[in-house]
């Protein structure tokens, strides 16, 4: 069993860290419950090189929305405990054991919220209360990994969480989080980094990922409605304090991550993508009532709005085939004039898109 330790209360949060039975240790932080019996328990995970901390804003909002909001630290992160050379060894591999570990741990880390912070139960109706289990840009390939590799959940943990999982909240998923070829013409920095230092790159990847990108033809579905710009002078980066640079960002824990060749993950992380969303020996198998809410800004990296593009068209296509039954319900939210960082751009209406995106599909 799971147990919490090292609390501390932080302006509106608690910082706390829970250890899971092997002793892996997550940070999380967590804004309490509002006082209702109704509340929504949403729980995020962040992407590369930025951690929890850069979610606080939305911290002021979640009481309003009936939401208790629970910021998760993933493991080589700031508080939580390093991946070991052996597991980096297998994400650079890109053995879906590192997955399937990822999976299991993930699912000790929602029965400890079960059991240890008062998740209420999904109303009849699926509107309200249980938890709403959220990813953000590469941290999908952590909460994907909970439904692509449920079948080695043990199952006494699998059927403890089960009741209370009501919903995946993909956000900005990258191309490379899902397993997707990047779009041509695109300009990851990744793509080019040789001969620069560490802090340089990071310096790169984050000037790029923080910026703005006006697609002038997001709807044609082809790259060349897509822009490919190097990132102009708009970046949510530039916004921050050197002390919030510092609290916001870990970037050992992000190059530490992009691995020397991406292609053997890339591969299992398609196959996770497609058992997770459109496997129906999963999808009807494992937490069968779970819904599915896809959201991105509209002027995200061209990379992460492929990633959009590329996992809706399956899913029309699954529809147009008459086949979408097999796959999990889906909706897609475009916010306008976002970019990757809606969680600080603009809070307020991030958090209401999320929980009214979360409303069961009539």
């Amino acid at each position: 069993m799971a147990a919490a330790s090292d609390e501390r209360s932080i302006g509106l949060f608690t910082e706390q860290t829970l250890e899971l039975p092997n002793g892996i240790r997550i940070l999380y932080l967590d804004s309490g419950a509002p006082a209702t019996d109704d509340y929504t328990t949403l729980i995020s995970f962040h992407g590369t090189g930025l951690n929890s901390y850069g979610f606080t804003k939305m911290l002021a909002y979640a009481h309003p929305n009936n939401v208790r909001l629970i910021l998760c630290n993933r493991r080589d992160y700031r508080g939580s405990t390093p991946y070991t050379d052996a597991e980096l060894a297998e994400l650079y591999a890109g053995e879906q054991s590192f997955q399937d570990r990822l999976g299991i741990e993930l699912a000790h880390v929602l029965a400890h919220f079960v059991r240890k912070s008062d998740v209420r139960p999904v109303s009849e109706d699926r509107t309200t209360g249980g938890m709403v289990l959220m990813g953000w840009s590469s941290g999908n390939n952590t909460t994907l990994a909970l439904l692509g590799s449920a079948s080695v959940i043990p199952k006494e943990v699998y059927d403890e969480i089960e009741p209370y999982l009501r919903e995946l909240v993909m956000y900005d998923a990258s191309c490379m989080a899902l397993g997707i070829p990047r779009p041509a013409g695109d300009n990851h920095p990744s793509t080019s980094l040789t001969g620069t230092t560490r802090e340089a790159a990071f310096a790169k990847f984050l000037a790029w990922v923080s910026a703005f990108y006006p697609h002038p033809d997001i709807a044609s579905g082809s790259p060349s409605g897509l822009c490919f710009a190097e990132p102009g002078e708009r970046q949510t980066a530039k916004l921050w304090t050197n002390a919030e640079m510092e609290l916001f960002c870990d970037m050992d824990a992000g190059i530490r991550s992009w691995a020397p060749d991406p292609g053997p993950m890339q591969a299992t992380l398609s196959t996770q993508t497609h058992k997770a969303l459109f496997d129906p020996e999963l999808t009807t198998r494992y937490f069968p009532m779970l819904t599915v809410l896809y959201i991105a800004g509209d002027q995200t990296p061209s990379s992460e709005i492929w990633a959009y593009i590329e996992l809706r068209r399956l899913y029309r296509a699954l529809e147009d085939s008459g086949m979408s039954a097999s796959a999990r319900p889906m909706r897609f939210v475009l916010v306008p004039g976002g970019n990757h960082f809606l969680h600080y751009e603009m809070p307020e209406r991030f958090l209401k898109d999320i929980v009214s995106g979360c409303m069961p599909a009539m």
